[in-house]
């Protein structure tokens, strides 16, 4: 595996990653994507894709160039002299899509990581996000309930898209760890819950809210392919559990809602509302979280705008 320092780029031109196999006798490309311009984010980027790659037996590489298709053509020119054959090019299985559009990168890059916590009846979860350069996609990890994946999926790209929010184009990972190290097995029962930390998780890993905005509050709930939020039976249960790990606060579906000692409770009738509860800071009791109770009156944070503090 070949990581080249991150160059210092012309205005023409850019980093990119390239991630795929080298058979010997070609390359097999899998994908091509610009590399994140802030460094940690790059950082993170790199560590995440070498660790899928690697799992396929493939490499990640970067190529400074002007756009996708030049980068891949230098990497393939460098291997084709390693390995000393004429014909060595890119294998007909090569994912030719990002290769042939050379689409610029977005101007704002979807490009970070973000936790947040999670309950079921049995446990609580820290959720994490990461978005990477590469196809748009989303892959979710360590759910409770394994039969049915891609309904949590469904459910949560849904209620995305039909509350009016771009869908990030980058490739997102999440994974859900039990907190409670003695959880084995997750029965499933309130998994559908997880569907909102996934989705504002993820939301926040590609810079929809500042990561400061997820601390000291718990997620729960379950998305409707519309974008509202809904309790499943098991609710009480899952504050109850929530309750029990120390947490303090939960955003929690706006149907009746019983009480739990020690735990403020707030709740959400949509997705979208709970996003703009996250962003004004409505989940901590005292002040805004970024600026302290000695900070100037201003205008509150939305998911669209952070106040000037916040941005700061």
């Amino acid at each position: 595996m070949s990581i080249h320092p991150n160059a210092q780029c012309l205005s023409t031109t850019r980093e990119f990653i390239i991630v795929g196999q080298d058979t010997g006798v070609g390359y097999s490309l899998w994908e091509v994507a610009p590399a994140p311009l802030d460094p940690t984010k790059r950082a993170v980027a790199l560590e995440e894709m070498e660790y899928d790659a690697y799992d396929a037996e493939g490499s990640v590489h970067t190529e400074v160039a002007p756009s996708a298709r030049v980068a891949v053509d230098q990497l393939v020119a460098a291997l084709r002299e390693r390995s000393g054959l004429d014909s060595y090019g890119l294998t007909p299985d090569s994912q030719l899509d990002s290769y042939l559009g050379g689409a610029p990168a977005p101007a704002t890059e979807p490009y970070g990581r973000a936790y947040s916590r999670a309950a079921t009846p049995d446990t609580t979860y820290r959720v994490k996000a990461s978005s990477v350069p590469g196809r748009s996609g989303l892959n979710v990890d360590g759910l409770p309930l394994r039969r049915f994946p891609h309904e949590t999926r469904d459910r949560v790209r849904a209620a995305i898209a039909n509350s009016r929010l771009d869908w990030p184009a980058a490739n997102i990972l999440v994974n859900l760890s039990p907190e409670d190290i003695h959880v084995t097995s997750d029965s499933g029962v309130g998994a559908s819950g997880l569907d909102l930390p996934i989705a504002v998780t993820l939301l926040t890993a590609t810079g929809y809210l500042s990561s400061s905005s997820l601390v000291g509050v718990t997620l729960i709930g379950e998305l409707g392919l519309g974008g509202e939020l809904r309790a499943s039976s098991s609710l009480e249960s899952s504050m109850t559990t929530a309750s029990a790990s120390g947490a303090t606060a939960a955003i929690v579906p706006s149907n009746t809602v019983p009480s739990v000692n020690g735990l403020r409770i707030i709740t959400a009738a949509s997705l979208t509302e709970a996003l703009e509860l996250l962003a004004t800071h409505r989940h901590h009791p005292e002040g805004c979280t970024h600026c302290g109770d000695e900070a100037p009156a201003h205008v509150p944070c939305t998911p669209q705008a952070f106040c000037p503090s916040c941005r700061g």
